[in-house]
């Protein structure tokens, strides 16, 4: 199943997009008409903790990946260059890979928050400005036919998920 969702912003063009979509034979509770921005968000957003934590988890090996041989480094000048011993080295090689997964993780779920609003931001900004947001469940088939309808409909930021 594909969802076809759009913004339509009058009345008129939502009802006629609605009447045609039943005429073509998408069934009557596959077709939502949302109005408020908290709806589009569960709509579309609904639970994107995977997105962020997949960010978190590539920062965090990024910040290994970049402060892992930093440590290294910082381990052997400790133990080579000031005769510190080797467990003030191995200190020094885990603080900057900690330093490194923290840094990277923190990174990740911030470029993880800003994608996972990005999928949304323009239904709930047309919502907030006083568009209808017009999501249609339909099989491929369907979902092609409505789409088409709804760019006859003059609907803006069509898009199939």
């Amino acid at each position: 199943m594909k969802m076809v969702i759009g913004l339509l912003w009058s009345d008129e063009n939502v009802q006629s997009s609605i009447q045609k979509l039943k005429e073509l034979g998408v069934a009557e509770d596959a077709i939502s008409v949302l109005t408020q921005d908290v709806a589009v968000r569960q709509l579309l957003g609904g639970d994107q903790s995977h997105v962020v934590a997949k960010c978190a988890l590539w920062g965090a090996l990024l910040g290994i990946a970049i402060y892992g041989p930093v440590g290294v480094g910082a381990s052997w000048c400790e133990c080579t260059l000031l005769h510190f011993g080797p467990g003030f080295g191995i200190g020094a090689l885990l603080a900057f890979i900690a330093i490194g997964t923290a840094f990277g993780a923190f990174l990740g779920h911030l470029v993880g928050i800003d994608q996972a609003e990005q999928g949304s931001h323009l239904y709930c900004r047309g919502v907030e400005l006083g568009a209808q947001l017009v999501a249609v469940r339909a099989n491929d088939e369907l979902a092609a036919r409505a789409m088409s309808l709804l760019r006859e409909e003059k609907v803006v930021g069509m898009r199939v998920r």
